[in-house]
């Protein structure tokens, strides 16, 4: 009896070694014996730290290690903002005027505008065409040198990302204005591009 005693506290004390490494499909190897069903979730002890880590070690990498990874992958789209555009348009020969179609934030959240991009369908010649947003009647643009400018020199686009005031809030609404037309030829069918993506503080 003392005997069976002494083998059963050796064999608590023993080290089990599994001889699993890791590789596709959840890795190869096996323990020794086989398997009989599976081990619960439940019996796997918990991370407390739950790091976003990329970075695995060269050796002794886990199921951590792992997670880890996924969290990281998961916090970096969560970062990346998803960009929305809205349009406005000027149908045939330019001139200067306002659209009067107001386009009310109802994303739910509040935007971010970065950027507004302007094309027309024909150049304008002896001036350049500029494009001016206002939001709930004011100029997003500040400083007006800021806005998007179609150059008279064969160019049929333009853009800025220089948006001084760059928050449209929920309710509130923007519209596009023509502030310059080409002086010889106005330049025709003007789109106005808005880019924009949820704020965040």
């Amino acid at each position: 009896m003392e005997f069976f005693a002494s083998m059963q506290s050796f064999n608590k004390l023993a080290i089990m070694n599994l001889g699993g490494t890791e590789g596709p499909g959840g890795g190869s190897g096996g323990p020794p014996g086989g398997f009989i069903g599976q081990l619960p979730q439940s019996r796997v002890t918990y991370d407390t730290t739950e790091a976003a880590i990329w970075e695995t070690p060269s050796s002794g990498r886990t199921l951590v290690h792992n997670l880890n990874r996924i969290r990281h992958r998961i916090t970096v789209i969560e970062d990346e903002p998803i960009t929305h555009q809205t349009i406005l348009t000027f149908g045939g020969n330019l001139e200067i005027s306002s659209n009067p179609l107001r386009i009310y934030n109802r994303f739910g959240t509040a935007q971010t505008i970065t950027e507004v991009f302007i094309a027309t369908d024909a150049s304008p010649t002896g001036s350049s065409i500029i494009v001016d947003i206002h939001k709930n009647g004011t100029a997003i643009f500040s400083n007006q040198a800021n806005r998007p400018v179609i150059v008279d020199d064969g160019s049929t686009t333009g853009y800025t990302t220089s948006i001084d005031v760059s928050n449209w809030a929920i309710g509130d609404y923007i519209t596009a204005h023509i502030d310059q037309v080409g002086s010889t030829t106005p330049g025709s069918n003007l789109v106005v591009h808005i880019l924009h993506h949820e704020h965040r503080a």
